[in-house]
């Protein structure tokens, strides 16, 4: 337990120990700061989010050429464009669902699951290298997944 929060100046020693870094906060600075405290560390990050219906999951700087944050989402939104989950609503069950996947991805992580590939990907070239970025709705119960370019270089 930290008695103090996280910020630019205490991340890398805090995150430092640990082999995985789980982002499950709820607000663009901080899920940059994660990002970039992973990349700094070469260490993976499992991120999640959720907002109203809708969710979102990705490994981000997996491997040596591994996509991060930024990668995705080069600029964090202006807080007139970032809404939080107090203001627009979330179900609960959502953020259970995003975070049971983070919880089996971190498991795959450590267990070395993570490099399978899925026989009914048909995008399978795609992922040879990369991530995935998997947005989930529970409105409409559909999962997409995409391929995370690296940008990176």
């Amino acid at each position: 337990m930290y008695q103090e929060m996280i910020s630019p100046s205490n991340a890398v020693k805090i995150l430092e120990p640990y082999d995985i870094i789980l982002d499950c906060t709820d607000n663009p600075p901080t899920r940059y700061l994660l990002s970039d405290a992973a990349v700094l560390l070469g260490k993976p990050l499992v991120s999640g989010a959720a907002q109203r219906y809708d969710g979102q999951l990705c490994v981000y700087n997996l491997g040596e050429d591994g996509p991060c944050y930024r990668c995705l989402f080069p600029k964090a939104p202006e807080p007139e464009f970032a809404s939080s989950c107090q203001e627009t609503g979330i179900l609960g069950a959502v953020t259970g669902v995003i975070g049971n996947l983070q919880a089996l991805e971190t498991i795959k992580l450590i267990t070395g699951l993570n490099g399978e590939k899925c026989l009914l990907n048909v995008s399978r070239s795609l992922t040879e290298k990369g991530s995935r970025w998997n947005l989930f709705t529970a409105h409409l119960l559909c999962a997409l997944s995409l391929a995370v370019p690296n940008d990176q270089d």
